[in-house]
């Protein structure tokens, strides 16, 4: 005969704090680490799209010139101006990267020494160069909340989120002038 186990409020209760427990430490860090991976990608597509943008118009400005079309000067230096907002994009996009890699390292500290563990994984991480390594993480390397002063550095520098807002910014602000140039170029056309 089975015997059926009956959980008390008390339990269930604790049972609950216990996971949100759990949840707050490991799974909210984890998925905010995706969001801001993705977030930073994202940009980082809208940025190479912008400098593309950037490069057809400068073929338009030269074919424009080719055929001899006064008044160019204006939209060479608009073009000038859009290409150093998606430079200032590129730099802030990089900044929150970097920030990104500091809170990943963190979450997930690595060790040049070997396992002392049957239970250690193996994640890819980069090095200088482009080519990838693999790390081996133990659990006698990780701890579940980073040092004080490891959250001190990261939290005295602006905020993942904030940089990349400011960095799409950036790339808004290209596109204002490639929108003015193509309004430019219509009027100078007609």
């Amino acid at each position: 005969e089975e015997k059926e186990e009956k959980i008390t409020l008390d339990e269930l209760k604790k049972l609950a704090t216990d996971f949100k427990e759990w949840r707050d430490l490991n799974a909210v860090p984890f998925l905010t680490h995706i969001r801001n991976f993705l977030a930073i990608n994202q940009e980082q597509d809208a940025i190479q799209i912008a400098e593309k943008r950037a490069q057809k118009i400068a073929q338009d400005i030269a074919k424009l010139q080719k055929a001899k079309v006064k008044n160019l000067t204006s939209f060479t230096k608009s073009l000038q101006k859009a290409q150093g907002f998606i430079q200032e994009g590129k730099v802030i996009n990089t900044a929150a990267y970097k920030i990104f890699t500091k809170e990943i390292e963190m979450f997930f500290p690595t060790t040049t020494s070997s396992p002392t563990s049957s239970e250690s994984i193996v994640v890819p991480s980069e090095s200088k160069g482009e080519s990838k390594h693999l790390t081996t993480i133990s659990p006698s390397t990780t701890t579940s909340t980073p040092s004080s002063s490891l959250v001190q550095a990261v939290s005295a520098e602006p905020s993942l989120r904030d940089l990349v807002r400011q960095s799409l910014e950036k790339v808004k602000q290209a596109y204002q002038v490639f929108i003015e140039m193509s309004n430019s170029v219509r009027e100078l056309l007609n």
